[in-house]
Formats: C-alpha cells, structure tokens, sequence
C-alpha cells in the first residue's frame, strides 16, 4: 500500500501525464527539485519530464536496447565516479534505489561499485560506494519482506 502524496499549491499544478510519470519513476514522491522547478519554472520541469521520458520510459513502454536496471546501475557508477547527485543520501544511493526496484541485485550493485573502485579509486568506492551498496541490500530485504508478506496473504 503507497503512501498519499503530499502535494504543495505547486506541484498540484503540474500536468496529469508529467505528474504520474514522476510519481511512478520517483516512488510515489516528487523530489525537492521537482517541486522547486513546479513552484518557479514549469515548463523546464516540463522539460526535465519530457527528456527524461525519452531515456528511462515509464513501466510498459518500450525500454531499448539496455534494460532499466542496467540504466540506473551506469547512473550510480557516474553518480559515485563523480561524487555528485542523489540528493540527500549520497551519490548513487537513489539510483541504486530504484535499479533494485526495477531487477538490479545487491550483487550487481556491488560488481558495479567494483567498477568504480577500479576506475576511480579506493576513495570512491569508500566514500560512496559501500553507502551504495548497504542501499541495495536495504532495498532487496525490503521488496523480499513484500513478497514475503504477499505470499502468506495468498496461502491464507
């Protein structure tokens, strides 16, 4: 069961189809630079809305030639390489987020923070990486503990 969203007058605003694709590829929350960019300047969410779409495209729609996950996963390896992005939790934590909710596994996680530490150092893979990877395993125990419950609502 998703929790309501908390709208603001700003992002209430924001156009139907923009709105459901950033709630679904965002888990159900709008980010503090999407309401940002609701509450000052609509059309570049608009914007971000539309190009993002073209790259990851919503659940249903054709993905192209690399799945989902693996998109998220070489978004989490530049994130970290570069020590840049994810919001409040770090580079690559909320990619990695969201590459366990669309099939990535915490072994994938950890052979793509692999990558970094080989191409960007042991002070990458410290810095961000294991917060990275301590991410996918959250996540993983998370959607296991859903299925789990699931599963025993069904048998019942």
């Amino acid at each position: 069961m998703s929790k309501p969203v908390v709208d603001t007058e700003h992002t209430k605003r924001i156009p139907k189809p923009i709105r459901n694709y950033l709630l679904e590829e965002f888990n159900g929350k709008f980010s503090e630079s999407h309401k940002l960019m609701a509450q000052y300047n609509m059309p570049m969410l608009e914007g971000f809305a539309k190009f993002r779409r073209s790259i990851q495209p919503p659940k249903g729609d054709h993905q192209g030639a690399l799945p989902k996950h693996i998109k998220e996963l070489i978004s989490v390896v530049i994130e970290v390489t570069l020590g840049k992005g994810g919001g409040h939790e770090g580079p690559g934590v909320s990619h990695m987020r969201h590459a366990v909710r669309v099939g990535a596994t915490p072994e994938m996680a950890h052979e793509a923070m692999a990558l970094v530490f080989f191409l960007a150092g042991m002070t990458s893979y410290v810095s961000y990486g294991i917060n990275v990877v301590r991410a996918a395993e959250d996540e993983y125990a998370k959607l296991q503990a859903a299925r789990n419950k699931q599963a025993t609502k069904k048998s019942k």
